[in-house]
């Protein structure tokens, strides 16, 4: 987003929404303007279970509660959980507030997290309170650094909400060079509704049992019997 679109959307009203789609790293959203009003912006990391839409939703539903209460309490969404507010490491600001450090022309701006409540977080949420570390933060480790992995670093994983909430993948299978299906169970059985398409570095620094995924030959498949957990060739099931 350009910062004359920023100004405009301030001036409009109060503050401006930049969504970052998901590359190498998952999607993340942040705002730009209510430091002055707030004191922090907002930065909704991850969340996978969210649609777009949803998360234009849930980042002006926040900023309206914060200029109602300066957030001294969780905010409640029926269609999409409760949220609480935590601190941001200003390690993680200076990596992802691009836009709002250009806007303020400051080296870092004070931000805080939308935290979903436990039945909406997946494994793409992470905890903006603790430095970023790429070690222990594997998911968003390329916020900084080059992509290092031998595949394309478009790659992206189609699987469902039961996979990016923690639920190991059993099926997995290779259709392009930088295209993949990764679910949790029966990949024939998972609702549309239910179904995302996520970075490839999503799953695989959630779950490092799946590093032999990455060298899958296109058009070929495994899978896993979830308490075993080794995988097979397809055609030998």
């Amino acid at each position: 987003m350009s910062l004359e679109r920023i100004r405009k959307d301030i001036k409009r009203c109060g503050h401006s929404i930049t969504i970052v789609q998901q590359g190498m790293v998952p999607r993340y959203a942040y705002t730009v303007g209510l430091r002055e009003s707030c004191g922090f912006e907002l930065i909704l990391a991850g969340g996978a279970v969210y649609e777009l839409d949803e998360v234009n939703i849930i980042m002006k539903l926040l900023v309206s509660a914060c200029f109602e209460s300066g957030y001294s309490r969780e905010v409640r969404s029926k269609a999409h959980g409760t949220f609480s507010i935590g601190e941001s490491h200003p390690t993680w600001n200076k990596k992802m507030l691009l836009a709002a450090m250009a806007f303020y022309k400051m080296d870092t701006v004070p931000a805080r997290q939308i935290i979903p409540d436990k039945i909406h977080t997946t494994v793409d949420v992470p905890l903006l309170s603790e430095k970023w570390d790429g070690v222990h933060q594997p998911i968003w480790k390329w916020l900084a650094g080059e992509w290092d992995l031998p595949i394309p670093s478009t790659s992206t994983a189609v699987t469902n909400l039961s996979a990016l909430k923690g639920e190991p993948v059993t099926e997995a299978s290779r259709w392009e060079d930088d295209e993949w299906e990764l679910f949790a169970g029966p990949g024939p059985d998972v609702p549309q509704s239910e179904m995302r398409v996520v970075p490839i570095g999503t799953l695989l620094g959630a779950d490092k049992s799946l590093a032999r995924i990455i060298e899958l030959p296109v058009g070929k498949a495994l899978w896993r019997d979830p308490i075993e957990m080794q995988w097979h060739d397809w055609a030998a099931a």
